[in-house]
């Protein structure tokens, strides 16, 4: 499990060997040099999809104005939003990108007393350790639950 949550995909722009790529909060797909999946196909818009990490799902949204993404067997017109999981497939123009994992679930984090005596977990709303008093402004994060 990572610290963040990811997400992977993989396509093969046509006559290429297939490419994958890894984020951990959103990827654009486009034909724009700006996007994160570069699609050199007309039928794809500068700015077409961009899909999300947010609250644990994977979102797919169509930014295009008049350009479909199909999700699965089901297109999805501009300005929609579709959820996906691993294994499903998009269809932007004649490229077909497929969602390998989702790792929505970032590791969890505890709050913890800087104080060498203390050590205790605290919880977030806490202002001050109520063991020691050490003011939580000073307290650190480490993995764990």
């Amino acid at each position: 499990m990572s610290d963040r949550p990811s997400a992977v995909l993989t396509w093969a722009p046509y006559g290429s060997s297939a490419r994958r790529c890894r984020f951990h909060s959103s990827c654009a797909i486009g034909r724009a040099p700006d996007n994160r999946i570069i699609v050199s196909d007309p039928e794809v818009s500068r700015h077409h999809a961009v899909l999300t990490l947010k609250a644990g799902l994977l979102l797919v949204r169509n930014v295009s104005r008049a350009g479909t993404v199909t999700v699965g067997t089901t297109p999805l017109p501009p300005g929609q939003v579709a959820g996906l999981r691993a294994n499903d497939t998009l269809v932007i123009g004649s490229t077909v990108v497929t969602v390998l994992s989702v790792d929505a679930t970032a590791a969890p984090r505890v709050l913890r007393c800087v104080n060498s005596t203390c050590n205790r977990s605290l919880s977030d709303g806490a202002s001050d350790c109520p063991w020691c008093g050490t003011s939580t402004a000073f307290a650190e994060t480490h993995p764990g639950g």
